[in-house]
């Protein structure tokens, strides 16, 4: 029977626009991502995997945030998720002070993707570490505006931030050194906040108000780990 369902599944999605095999597999990533956060959020073995991977990536991470905020409560799956993502990522950025580099490889999330073969592809990959360079030289000199500004910023995104490491620490040890800092603190901080979430939205703590940090501090950690404008995190589920 379920082969049979199989069938009648691909026989719709070829009738419809673009590859059919990409459509089913988005259509089971969305059911997926329901069924992991409405069923199997506290999975143990979910979790570790997600700690491993430190995260979902960017375009799963806006599935999973769009599916929870489709419904009419809070978020706090992705909340909790990221909760701990962060106070374990902040642990873990605490160790990566140089000269301590090779830590870096005991992380299973890559600093450099590999297998880039699109030009574009390319051409980004060219450009962020030549703006990854700029960025820790600009990082010691505390009169510089780039200096200045990161504080106020969302500041670069983890996967740009061991990026950053491996490229330019060993020559920018202050930079290095600030920005893991830096990173390490906003998760810490973010942590405490998603924490807050949680407890607020108990039912013995309802009268209790959420702080303007409370409210945003998921969002931040979902950039960080996403790289991922707050703004691009809605209840919208684009189609196909």
């Amino acid at each position: 029977m379920a082969f049979a369902l199989s069938v009648v599944k691909l026989e719709e999605a070829i009738v419809q626009p673009g590859c059919p095999i990409c459509r089913l597999r988005a259509d089971a990533a969305q059911k997926s991502a329901r069924t992991f956060l409405f069923e199997n959020t506290l999975d143990p073995g979910l979790r570790t995997q997600i700690m491993q991977s430190h995260g979902f990536c960017p375009e799963h991470t806006l599935l999973l945030a769009a599916v929870e905020m489709s419904t009419d409560g809070p978020t706090l799956g992705i909340n909790s998720i990221y909760e701990q993502l962060a106070r374990t990522t902040a642990a873990e950025l605490r160790k990566l002070a140089p000269p301590r580099q090779s830590l870096l490889r005991k992380l299973h999330h890559p600093a450099v993707p590999a297998g880039i073969h699109c030009p574009l592809c390319e051409v980004g990959a060219q450009t962020e570490r030549n703006m990854l360079e700029i960025l820790f030289e600009e990082m010691e000199s505390s009169v510089s505006n780039i200096f200045i500004g990161y504080a106020q910023s969302n500041g670069v995104c983890y996967t740009h931030l061991l990026l950053g490491i491996q490229l330019n620490a060993k020559r920018r040890p202050e930079a290095a050194c600030l920005l893991l800092e830096d990173a390490a603190l906003r998760l810490e901080n973010q942590s405490i906040w998603m924490k807050e979430y949680s407890r607020k939205h108990d039912w013995h703590y309802r009268d209790e108000q959420l702080s303007a940090e409370e409210n945003a501090a998921w969002l931040k950690a979902l950039t960080f780990f996403s790289g991922l404008p707050a703004q691009r995190f809605t209840h919208k589920i684009e189609p196909f």
